[in-house]
C-alpha cells in the first residue's frame, strides 16, 4: 500500500503541473516552432538555403529567439513555483504540513526541473527522430544536436536555480524576477562599469581592452547574446564545454545556497523585499555604489569634467541609497534621523571604494617598458583594431629596433600630454609584447599636434607601414586570375582592370614603393582626387576573420601614377575635373532620406533653387567633397561628359561659393 508521504508527493506534482504546467507547454510549443518545425518546413527546399554552419544555433533556427526563451521561461518557472514563500496565507499553510522543509523544498525543485527540461528534451527527441528518419545533414549533425541539448539543459538549470536562490532571499515575486536577471548579469556589469570609471581617472588605462578580457565568461547572458550566428566563419559554439561545466557547477552551488537560505528563512518575511536581514545593508551599499558609478560615467562623458564626475557620483549614490531604502521599507516616507545616519555611513563607504580602485592603478600610469624587455609592438587607434589584427592572423607586429624605440618615445610623450577626461584628440593604442610573453596595453586620447613629432617618426617607419597597410603583404599569386580594379572613389566614370600576372606584380611593386616613401603629412592628407584599389578576390567583407587588401591611392603615389601613365591607364583610373560636364547643387530638405529620393523629388518640382557650375576650378573644389549620410546640407549631382544620368551625393561641407549662393 502506498505510503502517505508518497501520495502527498504525487499530489504535489499534480498540483505543480496545474499551477505552472502552462509555462512548460508554452516553452515546448515555442521551441518546436523555432527548431523542429523549421526543419520539417525546409527539408525539401535546401537548394535555396545557406548551409547551417552553426548547426541548431544558426539564423535559420532563430538563435536570438531561442536565447530569449532560454532566459525567460526558467525564470518564470522559478517565480511561479516559489510563490508559495511570498504569499503569507500560502506560506503558513505549506509550512504547517507535517513534512520537513528540506523535503518540501526538494519536491518543488524536482517539479521545476522536470517542467523546465521536458520541453528541451522532447524537442531534442523530435530532432533525433528527424535525424534517424531522413537526411538532415544540411541542417545539423548528431554532434550538433547533442551540443544543443546539452547547452539548453545546463543553461535552463542555471537560470532556474538562480531564480530559486533569489526567491529564497526575497518575499516579493516581482522583486525575485528583477533580481534574478540582475544576478545573472551583475558580474559582467560591475566589471564593465568599474573599468570605465577607472579609465576616467587613470591616464593610459584602456577600458576597451579591459572590457573585452573575459567579460563574456562572467555572465551566461553576455556569453550567449554576444554570439552572432550571422557572422561569417563563426562556426565555434555560443559557449564552450569548459564554460558549460562551470555553469553546471554554478547551478549546483545556487541549489545548495537556496536550500540553506530556505531552511533558515523566517515565515514572517513573506511580502518583504528581502527576507534575509544581513543582506539588507549589502543590498543598499551595492545599489548605491552601482548607481554612483553609472551616473559618474554619464556626467563625465557628457561634460568631460572632473567636477561633473564627482557630481555624478554624489547624485547617483544618493538616488541609489534612497531607492533601495524605499524598496526595503516599502514606503517613500523614509525621512528620519536614522536614515541620515545610515546615509552618511553608506556615502563614506562608497567614497572609499571609489577612491581605492583608481589609486591602486596609479603606479601603472608612468610605466614604460625598456627596449630590452620588448619583443614587438602594435600601434593603432583602438584595441578593437588590434583585436581585428589578431583575428586575421597576420604576423607583422613591429619588431625592428627603430620602430620599437620610436614607439617608446611616443609613449613617453603621450604620458606627458595625456589628461583624463580631456575632450577631443585622437585615440592612440599601444600594445607591447614583452620577451617573457606578457602583453602591456595602453590607450590615450591626445591631439595629434601635441605629439606630432614622435607620432610622425613612428608612422614613417617601414615596420609601421607593413603593419598598417595589408597590401604590403599582397602578391600577384594571392590576387590570382580575378585581378584587381582601380577606380575613382567619389564618382565612377571609368576604371582600370588588371588581370595579367606581370601587370599586377608591377603595379603592386609600385604601390609598395610609394607606401614606403609616404611622409606623415601625405598619410594624413589626401592629395587630389583619390582612387580605390579593389582586389576582386578579397574575402567576404562580412567575414570577421578576413583581411581586406583594398587601398585608397592619390597623387602622393608618384611611382604608381607614373606606372599608370606609361601604360596610358591614368585617365581611366583617376577622376579629373575635365571628365565632368557640370555639377549641380540643391539644398537638402528635412524630408529627404536618400540622394536618389531627393533627386526624384526635385525633378517633380518646379522653380527649385539650384547652383550649376561647369568651369574647371570650381569643379575641382567641388570634387574635394565627401559623401555623407548625416547632417547633410546639399545634394550634389555630378554629370559626367557625354552622360545624362547624374551621380548623386549628399554632402555636409561644400565650397564657399556654394554656401554663398544659398546664403549659408
Amino acid at each position: 500500500m502506498p505510503s502517505r508521504t508518497f501520495l502527498l508527493k504525487k499530489e504535489w506534482m499534480k498540483q505543480d503541473f496545474r499551477n505552472v504546467g502552462w509555462i512548460s507547454i508554452v516553452y515546448f510549443v515555442a521551441l518546436a516552432f523555432l527548431v523542429p518545425l523549421q526543419v520539417a518546413m525546409k527539408l525539401d527546399d535546401t537548394a535555396r538555403l545557406m548551409p547551417a554552419d552553426q548547426g541548431l544555433f544558426s539564423t535559420m533556427f532563430n538563435y536570438e529567439l531561442q536565447v530569449i526563451l532560454l532566459f525567460l521561461m526558467p525564470v518564470l518557472m522559478s517565480v511561479f513555483l516559489m510563490r508559495f514563500m511570498h504569499v503569507k496565507s500560502s506560506s503558513d499553510f505549506m509550512h504547517s504540513l507535517p513534512i520537513r522543509r528540506e523535503k518540501l523544498f526538494n519536491q518543488r525543485i524536482v517539479s521545476g526541473i522536470v517542467l523546465v527540461l521536458a520541453p528541451v528534451l522532447l524537442n531534442s527527441l523530435l530532432l533525433l527522430l528527424f535525424y534517424i528518419a531522413t537526411d538532415v545533414s544540411y541542417f545539423y549533425s548528431l554532434t550538433e544536436l547533442g551540443y544543443w541539448t546539452l547547452l539548453m539543459v545546463i543553461i535552463s538549470l542555471l537560470v532556474f536555480m538562480s531564480g530559486v536562490f533569489v526567491g529564497t532571499l526575497t518575499g516579493l515575486s516581482a522583486v525575485q524576477g528583477v533580481l534574478t536577471y540582475i544576478l545573472l548579469f551583475f558580474p559582467a556589469g560591475i566589471y564593465l562599469i568599474v573599468g570605465f570609471n577607472v579609465s576616467l581617472m587613470v591616464s593610459g588605462f584602456s577600458a576597451e581592452y579591459f572590457a573585452e578580457q573575459g567579460v563574456n565568461n562572467l555572465s551566461p547572458m553576455m556569453d550567449l547574446f554576444n554570439f552572432s550566428p550571422a557572422m561569417q566563419n563563426q562556426t565555434e559554439p555560443p559557449s564552450d564545454y569548459g564554460m558549460l561545466f562551470i555553469y553546471l557547477v554554478a547551478a549546483i552551488i545556487f541549489y545548495i545556497l537556496a536550500l540553506f537560505t530556505y531552511k533558515k528563512r523566517a515565515l514572517e518575511t513573506a511580502a518583504q523585499a528581502l527576507s534575509v536581514s544581513w543582506l539588507k545593508p549589502i543590498f543598499t551599499f551595492g545599489v548605491s555604489f552601482c548607481t554612483a558609478l553609472v551616473f559618474g560615467v554619464y556626467f563625465a562623458e557628457t561634460a568631460f569634467s572632473f567636477t561633473w564626475l564627482i557630481f555624478g557620483y554624489v547624485l547617483g549614490g544618493s538616488i541609489g541609497f534612497l531607492l533601495s531604502t524605499m524598496l526595503l521599507e516599502k514606503t517613500w516616507r523614509i525621512w528620519h534621523k536614522q536614515t541620515a545616519k545610515r546615509f552618511s555611513i553608506y556615502a563614506g563607504a562608497v567614497a572609499i571604494v571609489l577612491l581605492v580602485a583608481p589609486l591602486a592603478m596609479l603606479p601603472s600610469e608612468n610605466y614604460v617598458p625598456n627596449r630590452s624587455e620588448v619583443e614587438s609592438v602594435y600601434l593603432g587607434n583602438h584595441y578593437f583594431g588590434y583585436e581585428e589584427y589578431q583575428r586575421t592572423e597576420r604576423d607583422v607586429l613591429m619588431t625592428s629596433d627603430d620602430a620599437i624605440e620610436k614607439t617608446i618615445a611616443l609613449h613617453e610623450s603621450l604620458i606627458d600630454e595625456s589628461r583624463p577626461l580631456s575632450e577631443g584628440g585622437r585615440n592612440q593604442f599601444i600594445m607591447y609584447r614583452l620577451n617573457n610573453g606578457k602583453e602591456v596595453y595602453r590607450q590615450y586620447q591626445v591631439a595629434n599636434q601635441k605629439v606630432e613629432k614622435e607620432l610622425a617618426a613612428v608612422m614613417e617607419t617601414e615596420a609601421y607601414k607593413e603593419l598598417t597597410y595589408p597590401i604590403m603583404q599582397l602578391t600577384s599569386e594571392m590576387v590570382g586570375k580575378s585581378g584587381l580594379i582601380i577606380e575613382p572613389r567619389l564618382v565612377t566614370v571609368s576604371n582600370v582592370k588588371l588581370t595579367e600576372s606581370e601587370d599586377v606584380s608591377q603595379f603592386l611593386e609600385s604601390v609598395k614603393e610609394d607606401l614606403y616613401n609616404l611622409t606623415y603629412e601625405e598619410m594624413n592628407e589626401t592629395k587630389g582626387q583619390p582612387s580605390y584599389v579593389n582586389i576582386l578576390n578579397d574575402p567576404n567583407p562580412y567575414d570577421n576573420n578576413s583581411i581586406s587588401y583594398g587601398l585608397s591611392i592619390d597623387q602622393s603615389y608618384a611611382q604608381t601614377i607614373s606606372w599608370l601613365k606609361e601604360r596610358e591607364l591614368y585617365d581611366d583610373a583617376f577622376l579629373e575635373a575635365d571628365d565632368i560636364d557640370r555639377i549641380e547643387f540643391y539644398r537638402w530638405e528635412d524630408g529627404y532620406n536618400h540622394p536618389d529620393e531627393a533627386w526624384s523629388t526635385i525633378q517633380d518640382q518646379e522653380g527649385v533653387d539650384k547652383l550649376s557650375v561647369s568651369d574647371v576650378p570650381k569643379i575641382e573644389k567641388a570634387l574635394q567633397s565627401e559623401q555623407e549620410w548625416q547632417n547633410i546640407k546639399y545634394l550634389m549631382a555630378i554629370i559626367p561628359n557625354n552622360e545624362a544620368e547624374p551621380r548623386l551625393l549628399g554632402i555636409s561641407e561644400a565650397p564657399a561659393y556654394v554656401n554663398d549662393h544659398f546664403n549659408e
